[in-house]
């Protein structure tokens, strides 16, 4: 959307944030400067123990009205916020997102041999692995 979206996002989440921190009230104001159609309801995104609500704006990467959990509202896009939380807990937690189950797993030293510890598939390839028996048994 334009630029002029853009800063009718950031009035709306001023707006919401002084009164309530509402995303059904940013998206009344929205209506109101001329944005009717712009926006399709609230909806939410999770990703490694953090939720995020925000104005469906029809695009993972359109700028919106979102918020992290109670928090103030701001303008960003929910793809932009998944991928930094995404990334973050991947640092923090030393893990990797399993391509093919979608489950973060511990990062090995080469993430490409990396085996899903849900799935038993490589991260990246999405193949079988094989069972990486203990040396004692």
């Amino acid at each position: 959307m334009s630029s002029h979206f853009n800063r009718a996002c950031t009035v709306a989440a001023r707006y919401a944030n002084r009164h309530g921190r509402d995303l059904a009230r940013a998206e009344k104001f929205l209506a109101r400067a001329g944005y009717k159609r712009a926006t399709f309801g609230v909806e939410h995104v999770e990703c490694a123990g953090r939720e995020l609500s925000y104005l469906n704006s029809g695009d993972t990467y359109s700028a919106t009205v979102c918020q992290e959990g109670r928090g103030e509202l701001f303008v960003s896009t929910w793809g932009d916020w998944y991928e930094d939380v995404e990334r973050e807990h991947c640092e923090e937690e030393g893990a990797i997102r399993c391509g093919y189950c979608g489950d973060f797993t511990p990062c090995a030293d080469d993430w490409r041999e990396t085996r899903c510890e849900h799935c038993g598939r490589n991260v990246s390839s999405g193949q079988p692995m094989a069972e990486v028996r203990d040396e004692d048994e």
